[in-house]
């Protein structure tokens, strides 16, 4: 799908405004540079023993298609007047499921804020911060609203459970997250809405109205929502829709939060962009995360300059250490002396939420070659901007 870029989360007690802090985030698999979304994802079934999720209700129930979608992820801007730009990526795995990176337009990794949805539990990343807190009362209560009218809104009519009523439309306590709040959804002669109000009594909590259309074949989204919330009007526009996108259960809560969860999502990628790249050996005491990025930004600064274009990956050893930064040129470009192209290969992926966490990575490694049923594999490597961190073990063609 097309599109432009940026949307941020502007400080109000909705998420709409989850941090006007923010900067930009977002991730799928290593597909960007040929400008393709990822494959159809395969995954292995969740195999959560049955006991656990009656122990526990504020988990949620297993992933089920919505409008055939397993996930989804929608990559927005949103602008209002006076405030600056910021890029939002929401990341959905239905139902109750639901990420949200806000970064403002310009900013680095540190200027994202997080808020994340699991079941029933909620919680928010401040910019800046390492650490999340859990979400309580009206806090959470306003995560759960934004959910559903964004599920409503962006997969309408399948969102949620409608009653029709002649050019309206209700559903009553559509999300176990907010059981008082209704939604009513006013009906253009299209039979589309042409506004989705989120009401708590008498309370008018959330107003969107969702403007354009982008055609997917099967299904259409809005080209914009237009929300209004707390007296100011937000305009959010889709940039990017990944139809495909599917993502583990610790995805969906802050790191150190999540308890471990057996199943994990892997997507194919059919075919890796083939590309000019120079790799860098990494010293012992550079291989961490974070010494790992401050020096592919050096190399890569160094190598290039400000070419356009450009980015980095980190190879990683089976413990999930990194060992090697590869800089990569545009596709198209001219390799030299110095730039050798990569070969052709296919690869699988799956999202790192904690690409500092050696043990952690050497777990996904593992589903990773489990998936690839034994055959031959290349380095695996770390890609993607902070909060879109994806784990790619690439396969020979």
């Amino acid at each position: 799908m097309r599109r432009r870029a940026g949307a941020c989360a502007l400080a109000t007690a909705l998420l709409v405004v989850a941090a006007c802090d923010g900067a930009r985030s977002d991730g799928g698999a290593d597909s960007s540079a040929s400008g393709t979304s990822e494959s159809a994802p395969t995954h292995e079934e969740t195999q959560e023993p049955a006991d656990v999720a009656q122990e526990d209700p504020s988990r949620p129930p297993p992933p089920a298609p919505v409008a055939g979608l397993r996930g989804l992820r929608v990559v927005t801007s949103v602008v209002s007047d006076g405030l600056p730009t910021v890029t939002r990526t929401h990341s959905f795995v239905f139902p109750e499921r639901w990420q949200v990176v806000a970064c403002p337009d310009g900013g680095d990794a540190s200027t994202c804020a997080f808020t994340y949805r699991f079941g029933l539990r909620t919680y928010r990343r401040a910019a800046g911060s390492l650490e999340a807190h859990a979400l309580e009362g009206d806090a959470a209560r306003d995560v759960f609203v934004e959910d559903l009218v964004m599920r409503a809104a962006l997969l309408w009519p399948d969102g949620v459970a409608w009653e029709f009523e002649g050019d309206a439309a209700v559903a009553h306590g559509a999300d176990r997250g907010a059981p008082d709040v209704d939604l009513v959804a006013r009906l253009g002669a299209d039979g589309r809405p042409e506004s989705i109000d989120a009401i708590e009594g008498a309370t008018l909590l959330l107003r969107v109205r969702p403007e354009g259309r982008i055609d997917e074949g099967d299904h259409v989204f809005p080209d914009a929502l237009v929300i209004e919330h707390g007296g100011r009007t937000f305009v959010e526009r889709l940039e990017r829709v990944e139809r495909r996108a599917f993502f583990v259960d610790r995805f969906f809560e802050p790191p150190g939060a999540a308890e471990p969860i057996p199943d994990d999502v892997v997507q194919p990628i059919d075919e890796l962009p083939i590309r000019p790249e120079r790799r860098h050996l990494l010293a012992d005491d550079e291989r961490n995360y974070a010494a790992a990025v401050l020096r592919a930004r050096e190399r890569a600064t160094t190598w290039t300059g400000d070419r356009d274009g450009v980015d980095w990956i980190l190879e990683i050893d089976s413990s999930g250490r990194p060992v090697a930064v590869v800089v990569r040129l545009p596709m198209g470009a001219e390799p030299d002396e110095e730039f050798a192209l990569s070969a052709p290969r296919r690869a699988l992926a799956v999202a790192a939420p904690s690409p500092g966490d050696p043990s952690d990575l050497a777990r996904l490694l593992a589903v990773l070659r489990r998936a690839g049923g034994g055959a031959p594999t290349g380095a695996p490597y770390l890609w993607g901007p902070a909060g879109r961190v994806q784990l790619v073990l690439p396969f020979p063609r």
